[in-house]
């Protein structure tokens, strides 16, 4: 066991930015006194040590700097973690309260006791039995956790975790300070999901139902363009199965393009098709199925040339099934305007950019696409 106390001594004062003339200012001694203790020629008594711990805003045993005190915080942390996952919370609890008053500026501390109270609510939440002091707990130790994030050593962990669940944990008792709390962390619109539901419980359907349409289209858009990614990304392990995994992963891009459209009408979603069909023929090209491919090629042409020849507004109402705000939206295409145009651009760069087996595969989908489109 090492003690670090004299480097800590120096290295929070540093931290406060304080002279060494300050700090023995504020203590009531002399500069010799805190010089000592920096160099570590001597060391102050209990009463003092707890005073200069209080001022450095830490723990005792941070502030003495045991070797043995990372791994004991470990040990708690998991344990307080193991008994709220198997749902044995009032063991959880003395854990948490113990831990808290030994280290009660830790942050690993600090976030595993908000965890636990957390998951402690979620299961209230289940069975309609949320404790009120349970959510104020919570809040309280994620605030305080805030304080010390400078702690904080896993990258999973950031100021918009906590800040996330302290508005969930708002929610269930002030949903102003919530959707506060919400509306400040809505990067790229990411909860956007959850101001609606706050909006909704609180009477705002018309602001909920706005929120709910960013929501859907958000989704909509980035589950089709993942999915198409994850397609690709299948076709580059050259692997059979994966082939047909990536097929049948651009079949439930097109489902959901259709579910989230109009049946009767030419209109964008027609145009948003174009990519996906094209990906469907180069793979079944890859697996050798030509006649497949031909027939995809076929009806991929027929609704470029469809949307080509059609007056098709670009106003997301207009083509977009789910849409409940009277605010307009707008939407970028980075392709041509043509539907022909730009599955023919996409294609050639899908070209340019494969080798070997690939490429004679795609340059067969363009051939037949080019003869096609010569007919």
């Amino acid at each position: 066991m090492q003690i670090k106390l004299a480097e800590n001594i120096k290295k929070y004062r540093k931290e406060m930015d304080l002279t060494q003339e300050r700090l023995a200012d504020t203590m009531g001694v002399t500069v010799g006194a805190v010089s000592k203790w920096e160099n570590g020629s001597n060391i102050p008594d209990i009463q003092t040590m707890m005073e200069l711990a209080n001022l450095f805003n830490i723990s005792l045993d941070e502030f003495v700097g045991f070797d043995m005190s990372s791994k004991k915080i470990e040990d708690m942390c998991k344990n307080i973690d193991d008994l709220s996952l198997d749902h044995h919370f009032e063991e959880a609890i003395k854990e948490a309260k113990d831990a808290l008053s030994r280290y009660p500026h830790t942050f690993k501390v600090l976030y595993s006791c908000g965890d636990m109270y957390y998951r402690k609510i979620l299961e209230g939440l289940e069975m309609d039995n949320v404790e009120n002091d349970d959510v104020e707990n919570a809040i309280e130790i994620y605030q305080t956790a805030l304080n010390h994030l400078d702690q904080n050593k896993d990258p999973e962990v950031s100021d918009y975790t906590i800040q996330t669940r302290l508005a969930h944990m708002y929610s269930l008792i002030d949903s102003e300070k919530a959707l506060e709390l919400l509306n400040e962390i809505n990067y790229n619109g990411c909860h956007n999901n959850e101001i609606a539901l706050l909006l909704l419980e609180m009477g705002k359907t018309t602001e909920a139902l706005d929120k709910f349409t960013y929501a859907l289209l958000q989704n909509f858009l980035e589950q089709t363009v993942i999915s198409s990614n994850t397609a690709w990304a299948l076709v580059e392990t050259n692997k059979k199965s994966n082939l047909k995994k990536a097929t049948e992963l651009i079949d439930s891009q097109i489902a959901l393009i259709n579910a989230y459209s109009y049946q009767d009408k030419v209109d964008y979603m027609y145009k948003l098709k174009i990519q996906p069909l094209i990906s469907k023929a180069c793979f079944l090209a890859l697996l050798g199925e030509e006649d497949k491919m031909k027939k995809v090629i076929s009806e991929t042409y027929q609704l470029a040339k469809e949307f080509d020849n059609a007056d098709t507004p670009r106003d997301i109402a207009d083509f977009f099934k789910f849409y409940f705000t009277t605010r307009i939206i707008p939407i970028y295409d980075s392709c041509s305007e043509k539907a022909i145009e730009s599955a023919e651009v996409f294609l050639q760069k899908k070209i340019k950019d494969s080798k070997g087996k690939q490429k004679k595969s795609f340059q067969k989908v363009l051939d037949y696409w080019n003869a096609i489109k010569e007919l």
